[in-house]
């Protein structure tokens, strides 16, 4: 999925919420800005995750941490937006607002007073803090879930095109076994607590390879998925110990693709 689809895909949630829903959604962002205190004793390393770390001295008054996962040393302010950002936290506020706003790199960098390079690379910045924080979905023993997959035509803006791709007028997909290769299969998953999870599963159609590498992380020994009859998900799902079910009703199916594929997908691409 590009950036021009996270940011599609944002715009389209944006547009529904409340003024106090928006507020909130500012609040939330703005936190991710914000620097723990010093005194507060960090337990995971902020580069691996990792929960075995242990003090080792100070730096300006700070507490630094030695990660026995990765072997380097961290502080409260390793892998923050500010610490190595040149613009003031106001600067950033007015950002997030533009953010949730779904305003364009040109507008939010009028409001900020910055450059539109700067305004850019502070987009992706804040697109990079909201996935590294986002919620990790499981599918959990004794739950169910939903999985289909959707695909994207590949982004080749600001890389050369590979030599045989041929250019398409806009409007839907291209067509032809042979065109396949030119699409990124995404799989997504509805689950029966209401979450929604979407992974990238490699190009042309899913295999049980692809399928066992995407879901991996997601789908757990004792959980019930229910999809469609591709072969490459009863085999990887086998694999991974979760109970498999086969979508017989067409409805079924079509409201699982209008209440997920069209969200990540508002221009029917």
């Amino acid at each position: 999925m590009t950036t021009t689809d996270i940011i599609n895909q944002v715009k389209e949630i944006i547009s529904t919420v409340t003024p106090e829903e928006r507020q909130h959604l500012i609040e939330q962002l703005e936190q991710l800005f914000h620097e723990p205190e010093y005194g507060e004793i960090l337990s995971q390393c902020p580069r691996c995750e990792c929960d075995s770390v242990v003090r080792k001295g100070t730096s300006k008054g700070g507490q630094r941490y030695l990660c026995k996962g990765c072997q380097r040393t961290f502080g409260h302010s390793t892998n923050k937006v500010l610490k190595t950002s040149k613009l003031s936290l106001e600067t950033w506020r007015k950002f997030a607002e533009c953010f949730i706003d779904g305003v364009s790199v040109r507008r939010s960098a009028e409001r900020c007073g910055v450059a539109v390079a700067t305004a850019f690379f502070m987009r992706h910045r804040v697109l990079e803090l909201v996935e590294k924080n986002a919620k990790k979905v499981t599918v959990n023993r004794g739950n169910l879930a939903y999985i289909d997959e959707t695909f994207f035509p590949i982004n080749y803006k600001g890389a050369a095109v590979p030599d045989g791709v041929k250019a398409k007028k806009r409007g839907g997909l291209r067509k032809g076994k042979s065109q396949s290769r030119l699409l990124v299969c995404v799989v997504m998953g509805v689950t029966s607590t209401g979450s929604i999870f979407h992974q990238i599963a490699g190009y042309s159609s899913i295999s049980k390879n692809t399928a066992r590498l995407a879901l991996g992380d997601i789908v757990t020994s004792g959980c019930t998925v229910i999809t469609d009859k591709g072969s490459g998900y009863v085999s990887a799902l086998k694999k991974l110990g979760a109970t498999t079910g086969l979508i017989i009703l067409k409805m079924t199916a079509a409201n699982l693709r209008q209440s997920t594929h069209c969200t990540l997908k508002p221009n029917g691409l």
